[in-house]
């Protein structure tokens, strides 16, 4: 039997992938990126809330070294350690400068004044708990920690 030329590209076999194959490699492949991005985004919060620890650690130091001269901490601003230059330069008066873009407030503590409240706002939802997690076994004495929507208020001894 001869076999004529459109008879022979009919019987031969065809190579490549379809269109369902091609899109099940998307999918995987989306699935893995995706994946991924959120370990990024896990990774970055940690960052983010060990240097929002640091800074704190940071402005309660000089909350320390403003009170040593004193008898309380009235009086205690973010703006007043910032002119005695007992804050680091990128915390400066402690406004937009948290990890999160949020504010640093300070201010003697309303039921006693001998304790100082240290606050962070704009802090997601997500990472204030790994906030106060962080911020209480990082410091002595019985220091405190609560959050309250998106801020984060620790008082200090």
């Amino acid at each position: 039997m001869k076999r004529t030329r459109s008879n022979y590209y009919s019987k031969k076999s065809q190579s490549g992938f379809t269109l369902v194959e091609i899109s099940i490699v998307v999918v995987i492949g989306m699935v893995i990126i995706l994946s991924a991005l959120q370990g990024v985004n896990i990774i970055q919060d940690k960052r983010k809330v060990s240097s929002g620890v640091n800074q704190l650690t940071q402005i309660y130091q000089g909350a320390a070294d403003w009170r040593a001269t004193r008898a309380s901490y009235a009086g205690i601003s973010m703006a007043v350690l910032n002119n005695l230059s007992l804050l680091p330069n990128n915390i400066g008066a402690g406004v937009g400068v948290n990890p999160w873009g949020g504010n640093y407030t300070i201010t003697a503590n309303a039921a006693n004044n001998g304790l100082v409240d240290i606050a962070l706002t704009n802090v997601p939802a997500g990472v204030s708990a790994q906030m106060e997690d962080k911020i209480e076994p990082s410091t002595s004495g019985g220091n405190t920690s609560v959050v309250a929507g998106t801020t984060v208020t620790s008082t200090f001894e």
